[in-house]
Order: structure tokens, then sequence, then C-alpha cells
């Protein structure tokens, strides 16, 4: 019953953390990219830009960091959530997945 109760846990762990870390690391790069973009427009064009423009242009570099980076991204989330939904359950980190005394 225990191991049923870890592979369970393993497998919506897996699923939970793979939909985080996707989402936060292509969210945290392409606020970064976006930034990076609009910044360096402004420099360029002495610092005055509509903010029509810089949504504009902060979206095209999201696009393009997600399309180029998604991939490597994606690979990244699917073995870091592997390991953590298959080392937290069977480590014994969770209370629902340690062994009690009476199944020792």
């Amino acid at each position: 019953m225990l191991r049923v109760k870890r592979l369970v846990t393993s497998a919506i762990l897996f699923v939970v953390l793979f939909i985080v870390f996707l989402v936060l690391a292509v969210g945290v790069g392409s606020a970064v990219v976006a930034g990076r973009a609009v910044a360096k427009e402004t420099r360029a064009g002495n610092g005055s830009m509509s903010s029509e423009r810089g949504g504009q242009l902060g979206q095209a570099a999201a696009k393009e960091f997600a399309r180029r980076y998604g991939s490597l991204i994606m690979l990244g989330a699917f073995g870091l959530s592997a390991l953590g939904a298959v080392s937290l359950p069977f480590s014994g980190a969770l209370p629902w997945c340690r062994m009690g005394r009476e199944e020792s």
C-alpha cells in the first residue's frame, strides 16, 4: 500500500512540478529578454518610446525567446520534475509516504 501511495504521489508531483518549472522559467526568461529589448531600443531612440511600441517590441522579443529556448527549457523542466517527483515521496519527506511502525 505504501508503494502505491508513493507512486501516485510521484505522478501527481511530476505534473505539478513540470507545469510550475516550465511556466516560471519561460515567464522569467521572457520578461528579462523583453525588458532588455525595450531598454536597448529606448537608448537607441533618445529615450522616448510610446508604451504601445514598447509593448510590441517586448512581445516580439519574448516570442523569439520562447521559440528559441522553449525546447531546452522544457527538457530541463522535465528532468527537474522527474528528479523531484521521485526523490520527495521515496525519501519519506512527505508525511503520508513515510513508513509507519506497522509497515516496517
